[in-house]
């Protein structure tokens, strides 16, 4: 049994999460999404609101445990931190967060090019003061399946 990915799956599975995400009302502008190792790096202006992406995949594992398995289970994290203005206070945080937890509530199917992310977990952890901005962060678990050949 081999396992080969095409060299799009795990580009498919993070736009398939930021797509749904940037449907959420509330959330700051593409332009306001950083990307992890972004180039060039983001500077967070005074008084915007922004987000940071990270995006984790994790090791992959047979679906199951016969002697002819031939789904393999990718899973993975993306941490999202939501960051608003420090001293505008927590309701927007508090807001867009849950409007993100929602859109990307367990259970949540995403279909990108033909590839089926599930999100497994999701949800916001409390904030807290860094710099100019009070940062919400959300932790988001998914899984992809794909046959081994």
């Amino acid at each position: 049994m081999r396992l080969t990915l095409d060299s799009t799956f795990y580009e498919n599975v993070e736009s398939a999460l930021q797509t749904r995400l940037l449907t959420v009302a509330g959330i700051p502008p593409a332009e306001h999404l950083v990307l992890e190792n972004q180039s060039p790096a983001y500077v967070p202006q005074a008084g915007t609101p922004w987000l940071r992406w990270t995006f984790r995949p994790q090791l992959n594992r047979l679906a199951n445990i016969n002697a002819d398995a031939q789904l393999v289970r990718h899973i993975g994290a993306v941490m999202i931190d939501y960051y608003v203005p420090r001293g505008e206070g927590t309701r927007r945080a508090n807001t867009v967060s849950a409007a993100i937890v929602t859109a990307l509530r367990p259970g949540t199917r995403l279909i990108y090019n033909g590839l089926l992310v599930l999100v497994r977990t999701c949800f916001a952890q409390g904030g807290q003061n860094i710099d100019q901005h009070y940062q919400r962060p959300i932790t988001l678990g998914w899984t992809a399946d794909t046959i081994s050949t």
